[in-house]
């Protein structure tokens, strides 16, 4: 059974995790995103911001990326350290994985299958 802590992470085994419906919250360009994606020496024509939630948790689940489209590349880029949420994920005795850890696998989730191509679907449904 998941210990129940109150500092705003929802803890969820991988399985959990992957059953929860999440839908899409927020999705937009950011043009000072972009410029500095720029300085960094990353040549991008697109950037922005992604944000899923899910309200059958307590707080409701949320994982946020920052997006970027290289010149040249139809596909949508999101670099490791470039997810966000408030999941913490559980092994099978209820500890958690660490922030690093759950971060990766939920880049994993995010950026594969189904969820990239919603992921970009949506940014590009404006073009």
């Amino acid at each position: 059974m998941p210990k129940k802590l109150n500092d705003g992470y929802v803890r969820l085994t991988l399985p959990a995790f992957y059953a929860l419906r999440f839908r899409q919250h927020m999705c937009q360009q950011a043009p000072d995103l972009l410029h500095d994606l720029w300085g960094e020496g990353i040549s991008a024509v697109n950037a922005g911001y992604y944000e899923l939630v899910c309200t059958e948790t307590q707080p409701a689940a949320s994982v946020g990326c920052v997006w970027y489209v290289a010149v040249g590349r139809p596909d949508v880029n999101v670099g490791a350290d470039d997810i966000s949420s408030n999941v913490m994920l559980l092994d099978t005795d209820g500890d958690d994985y660490g922030a690093r850890y759950s971060q990766a696998l939920i880049q994993n989730w995010l950026c594969s299958g189904a969820r990239q191509r919603e992921l970009e679907s949506a940014i590009f449904a404006d073009h």
